[in-house]
């Protein structure tokens, strides 16, 4: 048997930040301790206040060549940083264990440094955000994942919809954009990568309308690391009417197949 001991004071650590800097009390305090934090700059900017002077911030993006993997870039910076002595956390909005940091990271350290020494810690994830501005839209249950990550094809994205509306569970979706609209170099794509956001809506669409009543409400809610997020409601129906209103921060939230809806409220019964 395999034991791990958790609370270990580890020098290079995973942090999920959540939408605004709305970190934990123990990302706060790794943050604080941390001689270089390394994510993208807005990341960065919304933790500034939590480092201790003299840490140093940085990111690797604006030095990235074109396809290169951005995270192997950002591990191996933390590895030499851990290699120096020097404690070094890596940061990532949400949650890093869900379409974050986390499993990248991982997947680049292995190698350079014993996995067992890195400490990944929990942020607040995008939907738990959503959920609680929407009401409870996912009680009894959730099915997540990016509609439009780099390197997914159609068809594994397209099972995964299907398999999300035929499951009656609350579904909320990551990615709606393709990030390689914003980043074409660092995410070159065979055709338009704004037509391949399109394709998928219109496949989450048309999975969902197969298994749910057309006037199942479908909740675009934007802006999360604002104070004023935007939500929009529209039905499956008419889903494709709002694409006008999906930002590369947006996340889509469908209700379980039995919910209700009061005074602004959505919720899945249980």
């Amino acid at each position: 048997m395999t034991r791990t001991d958790t609370t270990r004071d580890n020098a290079l650590s995973i942090v999920g930040i959540g939408y605004g800097g709305d970190v934990t009390a123990r990302a706060s305090e790794l943050l604080g301790r941390a001689d270089l934090v390394v994510g993208h700059p807005d990341f960065i900017r919304q933790v500034a206040h939590l480092l201790k002077p003299g840490a140093e911030s940085t990111d690797v993006v604006a030095d990235a060549e074109p396809g290169q993997d951005v995270f192997a870039l950002r591990a191996r910076l933390a590895a030499e940083a851990l290699a120096s002595g020097k404690r070094a956390v890596i940061v990532t909005a949400g949650d890093p264990g869900l379409l974050g940091m986390a499993g990248p990271t991982l997947s680049a350290l292995r190698g350079q440094v014993g996995l067992e020494d890195v400490g990944i810690v929990p942020g607040l994830s995008a939907w738990q955000y959503a959920s609680a501005m929407l009401g409870a839209p996912f009680n009894g249950g959730l099915v997540t994942f990016p509609l439009c990550l780099h390197g997914e094809s159609d068809a594994d994205v397209a099972r995964r919809v299907r398999s999300a509306a035929d499951s009656g569970l609350g579904t909320c979706l990551y990615m709606l954009r393709h990030n390689g609209e914003a980043h074409p170099e660092l995410f070159p794509t065979d055709e338009p990568a704004v037509e391949i956001a399109l394709r998928r809506f219109a496949m989450v669409r048309d999975a969902f309308l197969a298994a749910r009543p057309e006037d199942t409400p479908a909740v675009i809610v934007s802006d999360l690391d604002h104070e004023r997020p935007r939500r929009v409601t529209t039905s499956l129906l008419d889903l494709k009417s709002v694409w006008d209103e999906v930002t590369e921060t947006s996340v889509l939230c469908i209700p379980g197949e039995r919910f209700a809806a009061d005074s602004g409220r959505l919720w899945t019964v249980t």
